[in-house]
Order: structure tokens, then sequence, then C-alpha cells
């Protein structure tokens, strides 16, 4: 997904969650405003990777995180940013996916989102 902020914003901020934690994309977590986060629930055990450096506000950042049985990664700007071992099978759930907020939490990002996508397997790196 592509993300352009128009304000600094904190906390959990969604682009896109797939109900509850299945598989999500933040524009930011609670490690810093707008620091860029994705993860799932991956053999019923819910984690998250987050960036080390903010997007920008009022800028273009594109976000991606794969997984791919073995390693869950994260991407800005094509670039990976973060990775950890991981196993099991992703969440399955008949909920919703939400792009831009949540029902559960309420985490709505304040900004633009194009170009969101969602695969049935793990992008490359380059794809990513």
């Amino acid at each position: 997904a592509w993300i352009e902020p128009t304000v600094s914003q904190s906390g959990w901020r969604t682009v896109l969650q797939h109900e509850s934690d299945a598989y999500f994309l933040n524009a930011s977590n609670s490690n810093g405003p707008l620091l860029p986060s994705g993860g799932g629930t991956l053999g019923g055990t819910t984690q998250f990777l987050s960036g080390t450096v903010a997007s920008p506000v009022n800028a273009w950042t594109y976000l991606t995180t794969t997984y791919d049985g073995a390693t869950i990664r994260l991407y800005v700007n094509g670039t990976e940013v973060a990775s950890r071992a991981a196993s099991g099978a992703i969440q399955t759930t008949n909920s919703p996916l939400w792009i831009g907020g949540n029902s559960p939490y309420g985490e709505y990002f304040q900004g633009l989102i194009d170009e969101v996508r969602v695969y049935n397997r793990a992008l490359t790196a380059a794809e990513s």
C-alpha cells in the first residue's frame, strides 16, 4: 500500500487489517509516531514488525509486509527494514478486511491510502 499521512499520528493507525488480527499493515504503532509496521496471527500467536524511521507527513511512502511460512518481513519504499523468523498458518477468519481503520479497535489513519494489494503468496524482495 502507498500511504501519505496528512498529520503526525501516534499509536496504532491501520492501513489495512483483516479482523481481528489475522494480518495487518499499519502506518504507526505503539513503538512511535508514524513508525510503519505489519504482522499477523501466525500459528496462533500475534506478531508484528516495526520500522525504525517515521514516514514523512505530506509525502508518499510505500509499505509492504510479507510472510512465506518461515519469515515475516517489513519493507519501506522497497527496502527491507525488519524481519524475523515465524512459523504457522495465518489465522483464518470470516471477518471483514478494513482499509484505513478498523472496527474492533478504532485505529483510524489520517491521510491518503492508494494501491492497496493483498496477495495469496509472499512477494519476492524484487516485488516488494
